[in-house]
């Protein structure tokens, strides 16, 4: 990721905390999947202001939250601190950042589309771990402003995770989901599977 890109973050993130926008609550498609046993590990990618990275914290889960805005992550740790969770906080360029091998029981994330990432989730989960992603999709009905680089193309989660056991897999189109898009016509793709 370029500095421009990290600068933009992080100017997106201090705007919200400034104007005290409240965070989203956590996805509903990660507490319908979310099933892990008491001490998981759990990874957040991009997990900005951490809705969900709290959200596997209080279930018990040890969860280490990556995001490349370190202004986000600082507003994370007040908000894990009030609520009394613990996280581990890491920021990092996802764009050369590389997990440790069969290490995570679960990997989870939202609105953010990096590629070069599958290799590294694949890697990173233990057999049997979990894979939970929600994020934008390509389709003629999609009015999103978001980046045609940053939507996956349809079904292309079920044929990179091919190796996977797919356990719920939806693409869906619907308005106001994620960040500014309140009013915004947007489809998705939602997928959970266990690697085998």
């Amino acid at each position: 990721m370029s500095i421009a890109e990290k600068t933009k973050w992080g100017k997106k993130y201090r705007g919200k905390l400034q104007n005290k926008i409240p965070p989203k609550i956590h996805n509903e498609w990660l507490e319908k999947w979310s099933t892990f046993p008491d001490n998981a590990r759990i990874l957040d990618l991009a997990s900005g202001l951490g809705t969900n990275a709290l959200y596997m914290a209080s279930q018990r889960n040890n969860v280490v939250a990556i995001d490349i805005a370190e202004e986000a992550l600082f507003a994370l740790k007040r908000n894990a601190l009030s609520k009394d969770l613990n996280l581990d906080l890491v920021v990092a360029d996802l764009d050369c950042f590389f997990l440790p091998e069969n290490y995570f029981d679960g990997v989870i994330c939202f609105y953010y589309l990096n590629r070069n990432l599958f290799g590294e989730i694949r890697k990173s989960l233990k057999s049997g771990g979990l894979f939970i992603m929600e994020t934008y999709l390509h389709t003629d009905e999609n009015n999103s402003a978001v980046n045609q680089r940053y939507k996956l193309k349809q079904k292309e989660l079920l044929l990179e995770f091919r190796d996977f056991e797919v356990l719920d897999y939806v693409e869906e189109t619907c308005y106001g989901i994620a960040l500014e898009d309140n009013n915004q016509l947007n489809s998705i793709a939602k997928f959970c599977g266990r690697k085998r």
